[in-house]
């Protein structure tokens, strides 16, 4: 595939003679710096999802071990977040495993709380003879 860029300098004169190796024409490397910069934005971006991901599957791992949903559970797996993801990133990540762990928390509350009250008839009836 061949790559078009803005020529940074022609070192040698026009009807030079060069050998193998010679550098003939140094391209500008500003586009494909800023476009590398772009990518590792995104693979740092990235890797700070998978860790939230990860983190937040462990959460509920650590959950569903604990058996039936109580509302006194809280969210306790921290972000371990490798020291070249920015803070941007980080704070981002954060937010969002904040987000959906305390979403998923209230659901199964209030999932616990329907359990309980459909629950509060049939222990509150004790077959004849049994009191």
């Amino acid at each position: 595939m061949l790559e078009t860029g803005k020529t940074a300098a022609i070192p040698d004169a026009n009807g030079s003679k060069v050998k193998a190796g010679d550098v003939v024409v140094e391209l500008d490397p500003t586009e494909t710096r800023a476009e590398v910069d772009a990518l590792l934005a995104s693979l740092r971006s990235l890797r700070a999802e998978v860790i939230r991901r990860t983190a937040a599957s462990a959460q509920v791992a650590a959950w569903q071990r604990g058996g039936l949903w109580t509302s006194s559970w809280t969210i306790s797996t921290p972000l371990a977040f490798d020291k070249d993801i920015p803070l941007s990133i980080r704070t981002r990540e954060e937010a969002q495993f904040q987000s959906s762990l305390e979403q998923l928390a209230s659901s199964l509350a209030n999932l616990s709380s329907q359990r309980e009250q459909q629950l509060a008839p049939l222990i509150a009836w004790s077959p004849p003879g049994k009191t």
